[in-house]
């Protein structure tokens, strides 16, 4: 209790029962409302403490870019308890209650969760609405009307509601006093009404008001009033029986004010004939914090569309009819990545959408096919988590894959004349358009000339310089595809 000295009994009792302990401290570890009284002589003092259950918190955090949603979370909540969420390790301000707590965060955060301590009671005081009027009175500016409330455990106003008549406008503010010499407790902020429905002259005016944080009593009796500071506030002028919630609170709803000196003075309903029910209350009881307060963070990236590299095939890549081509490429992305498509197209038609194996970051597929063409394509799209889509594509060729037999005619090959001294001519049908080359290599297989033909199809006679080559043999080889004719010529100046 914080109390010293001589010749003083303590006494502990928990929830109401009898006598727990009489020493000067209480070592306790179940919740409830322990009570302290202390007694010297003919003098007591008495005070209490609400002992609550907590647990501690563990959670979970969330990754991702800075334009989807996280989610932060706490693990293996407890159905039967109350999570709050707040910005700051203590205080601040609460973002949300629940097991989760989920937003687009447009940077990287921390935040804290509480499990709200058990023992918090709401209280809802009456009325409701307003009764009909047989009268009004009117306060404004240094006038004032209120309620008296006596409190018998400590709480918390957490809103209110004004059951009154009065002009859209009026800015007053939520006052509490002390009813036993009207000194000052605590106010609100200020709050402007505004009109909901008409009804003659004025208007009721049924808005909620919730100050910043709430207004928290501790065991007293109390007067509370809205103290306006512009327009004026009209009340109603019937007498409602008070609300009470035994061993908390008592909220009369009469009215008391003294014209005179501008106080409330405790009067009962019948000294006055203006007093009415223009109050109804949330009242909240018992502790608001728990165990202290668990961090959960949320790192965000800055996330663009998928990154994709082609490795196979390259650009402008011959491959042949009938063999397996491979494709490969690597998609990344700071978010997830959701699909990635591989599509072959000869010109502008779509020929193939191929299943894709993927290894982290890698995607492969293989294709055959057995038209040739020069105006393949070859195009990877992705996605990732955030609907962002990239595409990146190369061009590729496919030739004809036969034999050289089959491509140029054997028995046509024709190499002349034999020996030759300054010029020789290669002959050959080509049977099928396709690209063929020419290659010339000496006696030890050295590579010494070569000609691209291209593409090209029928009779050939081409004619090779030979002043420049040395007396000798001479390979001819004539390659089209994977297969070569060979042939041989003498060179002899």
């Amino acid at each position: 209790p914080g109390v010293t000295g001589s010749g003083l009994d303590f006494t502990w009792t928990k929830d109401g029962g009898s006598s727990i302990g009489s020493g000067t401290t209480l070592e306790v570890s179940d919740a409830g409302t322990y009570k302290v009284t202390i007694t010297n002589g003919s003098c007591t003092k008495e005070d209490e403490i609400i002992i609550v259950s907590g647990s501690s918190i563990t959670t979970t955090g969330a990754y991702g870019c800075n334009n989807e949603t996280l989610e932060l979370s706490v693990n293996n909540p407890d159905a039967t308890k109350v999570y709050d969420w707040y910005d700051s390790e203590s205080g601040g301000s609460k973002v949300n209650t629940g097991t989760t707590y989920s937003s687009i965060f447009g940077s990287s955060q921390t935040f804290w969760v509480e499990e709200k301590a058990d023992g918090v009671v709401t209280y809802n005081s009456s009325p409701q609405s307003p009764p009909n009027p047989n009268g009004y009175w009117a306060f404004g500016s240094g006038q004032k009307g209120a309620q008296r409330l006596e409190v018998f455990s400590d709480l918390t106003i957490k809103s209110f509601r004004l059951v009154v008549k009065g002009l859209e406008g009026v800015t007053f503010k939520l006052k509490v006093l002390k009813a036993s010499d009207n000194s000052f407790v605590a106010e609100s902020e200020e709050f402007s009404t505004s009109a909901n429905s008409s009804a003659g002259q004025y208007e009721y005016n049924l808005n909620t008001y919730t100050p910043a944080g709430g207004i928290t009593l501790t065991t007293g009796d109390y007067f509370i009033y809205p103290e306006v500071t512009s327009g004026m506030i009209v009340y109603q002028s019937n007498f409602v029986e008070e609300t009470e919630e035994s061993g908390v609170f008592k909220l009369y709803e009469a009215m008391y004010s003294d014209w005179g000196s501008g106080f409330m003075t405790n009067q009962t309903p019948g000294d006055l004939v203006h007093y009415g029910p223009f109050f109804n209350i949330i009242l909240e009881t018992g502790a608001n914090a728990s165990c202290g307060r668990t961090s959960a963070s949320v790192s965000v990236v800055s996330c663009g569309p998928p990154e994709i590299t082609i490795v196979s095939p390259t650009n402008n890549s011959t491959w042949y009819t009938n063999n397996t081509i491979n494709f490969e490429a690597t998609v990344t992305d700071e978010s997830a990545v959701s699909s990635v498509t591989f599509e072959v197209y000869k010109g502008a038609s779509l020929v193939a959408t191929l299943p894709t194996n993927r290894d982290a970051n890698t995607y492969t597929a293989t294709w055959s096919t057995s038209e040739s063409g020069d105006d393949y394509s070859f195009k990877v799209k992705a996605t990732d988590n955030n609907a962002n889509e990239s595409t990146e594509d190369v061009d590729f060729d496919i030739d004809v894959n036969v034999n050289s037999t089959e491509i140029i005619s054997a028995s046509s090959v024709n190499v002349y004349p034999s020996p030759a001294s300054t010029h020789f001519n290669v002959a050959f049908d080509v049977v099928s358009n396709n690209k063929v080359e020419i290659l010339i290599l000496n006696s030890v297989g050295a590579l010494v000339n070569v000609e691209k033909l291209g593409n090209i199809s029928g009779t050939q006679n081409i004619a090779f310089d030979a002043s420049e080559l040395a007396n000798g043999l001479y390979y001819i080889k004539i390659k089209s595809g994977d297969s070569m004719i060979t042939k041989t010529v003498n060179i002899s100046k």
